[in-house]
């Protein structure tokens, strides 16, 4: 990673996988080394359904800076071609405030030379708006201009509240600043205009529990003992001992509240205000359950089943009152939604209105309440301390895009696991820059940790890296390795343009397809050339798919070392 020093706050935590060895950075070109952000033209004027033209942050692995055979041996040179064991984490920084981009509008990028909020039907909400008109939906972008105002670069000295929304099976095509031609997410799209859009970021699994555990515990699932999705049947969960990002962020000083999905274990010992949540509102489980799962409130049931159609807006509610309850002190909001995730649940008030079907309405509804949100922390004044991550857990079921990516949910190619992360600190967070590093989510718990600074545990291994450096300075930051887990099994490997497949899930329950877990394998793919994982390149390689392949190996054997002394 880049920046060196120890921890704040406490002793630095062993962390898997390392830094980059010389080798390793001889993948990256000198455009790379540079470390500058390419300045694009202006947002307006783009036709309807692309994307707002921001300026890029491109990889360190760019493929023009290495033809693919000698980006292949660059892997494979020096002692071991491997990570070293431990990353030192240094001091957040401040960073220099780039000029605001335009906004894009509803499906499509509009210009407003103002520096304001162009109104996109319904009005603007003002501090005055009624709970109806909120609730209704009539005009959910109440101070959506403060997203993108700078303000100078010492605020990043304050330690910012956090939001996190994690919406469940949304896929990385499922958003007009992502691409989509048919949904319309227009309150995403501003939040990415006025922060950083991450192009290569993964979830820590493919599947619903997993990736969660993973997000707040900043280990791959299988290390901290739950690789499986949960139903009602199960009486396992989270362990208590496991550290999530919860509790690293309320004992440096924070609130901290679930709201929506918990899915991390029912029986009361797993439950959120055991792992460092203050507050709980939302599903224990999924919404597809059988029985369907009851809304609970704290540890008390206040609806069962749960009325789906109106659990986004609940949630919101929600969300405002803690964010009211809690705007003179840090806090930490984890809101889970339960859509899209199938059984769709859309309420009336949106039924219809996205070209993109039952689909499209839910994820319009959530971009809508996201709006009440942000309108809130800008009613409250505390809109420029705050960082919002917007993002999903995994790839999309059977409905859902996957933009330019082949596979879905519960498989490890790129549409199952690579998904939307935007991130907006306006003032701190850079504005208008398209970041394609790659990254795991992994990352989120040590990231926000040095943010805060909270001391990461020197007891246990993270997979994670820190980030911050992207984050405040627009820095590349190679953050190593990137595993994908399915269930138990690491099915694969990418190391900067490269992904090694060893194994995939079979299916046919989620997928379809009748094929053995190792059929056709192993395959190599260069994701810079070949995002589609369509062409198979093992064969010209062997040298590259041993090295990957022992990676894995080495990897696996540790991460399963490691999850036995932890169960």
């Amino acid at each position: 990673m880049a920046g060196t020093g120890a921890s704040r706050g406490g002793p630095r935590a062993d962390v898997a996988g390392g830094r980059a060895s010389d080798a390793g950075r001889a993948l990256l070109g000198e455009h790379a080394r540079r470390g500058r952000v390419r300045p694009v033209g202006p947002a307006g004027g783009a036709r309807r359904g692309t994307r707002p033209r921001l300026p890029v942050l491109r990889p360190a692995t760019q493929r023009r800076q290495a033809r693919p055979v000698e980006a292949a041996r660059a892997v494979l040179d020096g002692p071991d071609g491997v990570h070293a064991a431990a990353l030192r984490r240094g001091r957040r920084p401040g960073g220099d405030v780039q000029p605001h981009l335009p906004a894009p509008g509803r499906g499509r990028a509009d210009e407003d030379r103002s520096g304001g909020v162009r109104q996109n039907g319904g009005g603007i909400m003002t501090a005055a708006a009624t709970r109806r008109q909120v609730l209704q939906g009539a005009g959910a972008l109440a101070g959506l201009a403060a997203l993108a105002r700078p303000r100078p670069a010492a605020a990043a000295s304050r330690a910012p509240n956090v939001i996190i929304v994690y919406c469940d099976d949304m896929g990385y095509g499922d958003l007009s600043c992502y691409g989509s031609p048919l949904i319309r997410t227009p309150v995403v799209d501003r939040l990415a205009a006025g922060g950083m859009r991450f192009t290569t970021m993964y979830s820590a699994s493919p599947l619903c529990t997993p990736s969660r555990a993973a997000l707040l515990t900043g280990c791959y699932a299988p290390r901290v003992n739950l690789p499986l999705v949960l139903d009602p049947r199960d009486t396992n969960g989270l362990a208590p001992s496991e550290v999530t990002l919860a509790e690293y962020l309320r004992d440096a000083g924070y609130a901290t509240a679930c709201i929506g999905k918990w899915h991390l274990g029912e029986p009361a010992r797993f439950r959120p205000d055991k792992q460092g949540f203050d507050r709980f509102y939302g599903l224990l489980g999924s919404n597809d359950w059988n029985p369907r799962p009851a809304l609970y409130d704290g540890d008390q049931i206040i609806e069962n089943p749960a009325d789906q159609p109106t659990l986004t807006r609940r949630y919101t509610e929600q969300a405002v009152s803690f964010v009211r309850d809690h705007a003179d002190r840090p806090f930490f909001l984890y809101l889970a939604h339960t859509m899209p995730h199938e059984p769709l649940a859309v309420e009336p008030a949106f039924a219809g209105r996205s070209a993109g079907g039952d689909y499209g309405d839910v994820i319009e509804t959530v971009d809508h309440y996201l709006g009440v949100l942000l309108g809130e922390l800008d009613v409250l004044g505390i809109r420029q301390d705050t960082m919002v991550i917007f993002t999903s857990d995994n790839g999309p079921w059977y409905v859902g895009g996957t933009g330019p990516f082949a596979g879905r949910k519960a498989e490890t190619y790129e549409g199952g696991m690579r998904v939307p992360f935007v991130v907006s600190w306006p003032g701190t967070v850079p504005a208008g820059v398209t970041y394609e590093e790659p990254a795991c989510m992994v990352d989120v718990l040590p990231t926000l940790a040095a943010l805060a600074g909270a001391g990461l545990r020197a007891d246990r291994v993270i997979d994670g890296r820190d980030l911050s450096a992207a984050l405040l300075r627009a820095e590349r930051v190679d953050r190593g390795d990137i595993f994908y887990y399915s269930r138990t099994d690491c099915n694969a490997v990418r190391r900067g343009q490269w992904k090694l497949h060893v194994k995939r899930f079979p299916g046919p329950y989620y997928t379809g397809r009748g094929f053995s877990a190792t059929e056709e394998l192993p395959q190599l793919f260069d994701l810079d050339r070949d995002p589609e994982e369509a062409y198979d390149l093992s064969g010209r390689h062997p040298e590259l798919v041993a090295a990957l392949t022992a990676r894995i190996r080495k990897f696996d054997e540790d991460l399963k070392a490691d999850s036995a002394q932890r169960a």
